[in-house]
């Protein structure tokens, strides 16, 4: 995708979200996480790049503390902030570690990263168990989500 295309994209899909009135925002987002309960890569992941919600993104913040209840492992995406557009992924252990970051996206604290990975799921170090995405449609939410379980060393 070019450049300008990705741009038009989250633009269009930024106006969609933003008529949306919180109500619908809360339900769609209920829904996507009751779905992505179902799973059974959810139920068996032990590991899972997820993000922290922004200006009527899908709230999957009780998937977030589920995980950590579960003492799972809660990757993030991080932005460098020493390289406009660049990703990393970060370990965050709980929502304290989290803090506002580029455009405001509640990212790990950057002062004290545990761990920081490449933010590529094609890394050798990653083995993919399921890769999907989040939408909410004004009838219906659908849902699934990206877990990662990498290989056992």
């Amino acid at each position: 995708m070019q450049q300008d295309e990705k741009k038009k994209l989250r633009e269009t899909l930024l106006k969609r979200r933003t008529a949306l009135t919180k109500e619908q925002v809360r339900d769609g987002s209920q829904g996507a996480v009751e779905l992505i309960r179902t799973l059974a890569e959810w139920k068996n992941a032990c590991e899972v790049l997820i993000y922290w919600p922004i200006r009527g993104e899908v709230d999957v913040r009780p998937l977030s503390m589920e995980l950590w209840q579960r003492g799972c492992r809660v990757l993030m995406p991080r932005c460098r902030p020493d390289a406009y557009g660049q990703m990393d992924i970060a370990c965050a252990a709980c929502e304290d570690d989290l803090t506002p970051g580029a455009f405001s996206i509640m990212d790990r604290t950057r002062t004290s990263v545990r761990q920081s990975l490449p933010a590529s799921p094609t890394s050798p170090s990653f083995r993919r168990s399921a890769l999907t995405g989040v939408a909410i449609g004004s009838a219906t939410a659908a849902a699934t989500t990206t877990v990662y379980s990498p290989p056992m060393t």
